[in-house]
């Protein structure tokens, strides 16, 4: 473990990973989760792939007001989540096998860039609890609107093809999501985001 450490801390590889909390966190537990990509940003089963997409915060952060403009953001998560999942069926993919699974499950990898300038912009310093909380509520905003998206897709074309047998693993995760996501008023009242 001891060599593990020294290595990732003074090369960044190997990624040491935590099987039993990545698959705790597995919306899909019908597959289990083994390995990511070298960055990490992508954590699904294997055989699958996601195209990557960032949302820039700085576009969202108003500095006269020293406010963060939610509902565009919402807004633009919600484009960019649709946009995402279209180009699933548009996409060329190296292999049979990973074009199926990828369309199996779905996955889209919506991100965002930025984010410590929008810390330094506010006048947090990084390891603030208030750069903290902004970083956590973000992230919990931008994933609930990608799933709400994706349920709200599910209203007009059927879902992945694997939903039922992942149902009660996705909630579930959802759910811890959720209690997350309940921070976001107190700390846009509290810091000013």
């Amino acid at each position: 473990m001891r060599l593990i450490s020294d290595a990732t801390w003074k090369t960044g590889d190997p990624g040491l990973q935590f099987h039993d909390l990545i698959n705790e966190m597995n919306c899909c537990k019908s597959d289990e989760c083994v390995a990511t990509n070298p960055c990490a940003e992508y954590l699904a089963q294997n055989e699958t792939s996601c195209n990557l997409s960032s949302v820039n915060l700085m576009k969202f952060y108003d500095q006269e007001k020293g406010i963060f403009m939610i509902d565009d953001f919402v807004h633009v998560c919600w484009i960019m989540s649709t946009a995402m999942d279209v180009w699933i069926d548009e996409a060329s993919y190296p292999t049979e096998k990973i074009e199926k699974a990828t369309k199996t499950f779905r996955t889209i990898g919506l991100g965002y860039t930025n984010l410590g300038s929008l810390i330094m912009s506010a006048g947090w310093a990084y390891d603030s609890d208030a750069a903290r909380e902004a970083a956590s509520a973000i992230t919990s905003l931008m994933t609930a609107i990608a799933y709400r998206r994706s349920t709200n897709h599910c209203s007009f074309l059927p879902p992945f093809s694997k939903w039922e047998e992942n149902k009660k693993s996705m909630i579930e995760v959802l759910k811890t999501h959720l209690s997350s996501s309940k921070e976001i008023e107190k700390i846009h009242s509290t810091h000013k985001l």
